[in-house]
């Protein structure tokens, strides 16, 4: 038996479908986190395995300016729960700030935000595939992503 997909979301509140698939992907790389360093097995080599994968995915955007490049990630962020406080530059350099993931969530999965640091290298091998540079730095809960041709 097929349900139809509107008698599950009223696609006239879609806000609710949102915040599944926000608290969905949060969990997701929180679990996978919490499970790796459960394990002893090293974040970073899960993460240029994921980012290399997802890189072509990215092709769209092959050409397209820093701040284009920038704009996505940050989307990537707020999809994920994050919040982003700024986006700028233009087609040479952009710089996003953002935070992520909530203090709740890594208390739920007993992380820390230094647990969480390599994840956002996730980008690095996207950047590099689309011929840009890519560099992030977190001070406290703010990380600082660089993006630049």
């Amino acid at each position: 038996m097929s349900v139809d997909s509107a008698e599950i979301v009223d696609h006239e509140k879609t806000e609710e479908l949102l915040d599944h698939a926000e608290e969905n992907i949060t969990a997701l790389i929180l679990g996978t986190v919490a499970y790796l360093k459960s394990k002893q097995l090293p974040v970073d080599g899960w993460v240029s395995f994921l980012g290399e994968s997802v890189a072509p995915s990215w092709d769209e955007v092959k050409g397209q300016g820093a701040r284009d490049v920038a704009r996505l990630v940050a989307l990537n962020v707020i999809a994920s729960g994050g919040d982003v406080t700024s986006v700028s530059g233009d087609d040479s350099s952009a710089t996003l700030q953002c935070s992520w993931p909530d203090g709740e969530d890594l208390k739920h999965f007993g992380l820390t935000r230094e647990d969480l640091d390599p994840f956002i290298q996730i980008y690095q091998p996207i950047a590099a595939f689309l011929g840009q540079s890519f560099k992030a730095a977190r001070d406290g809960d703010q990380t600082t992503v660089t993006i630049s041709r």
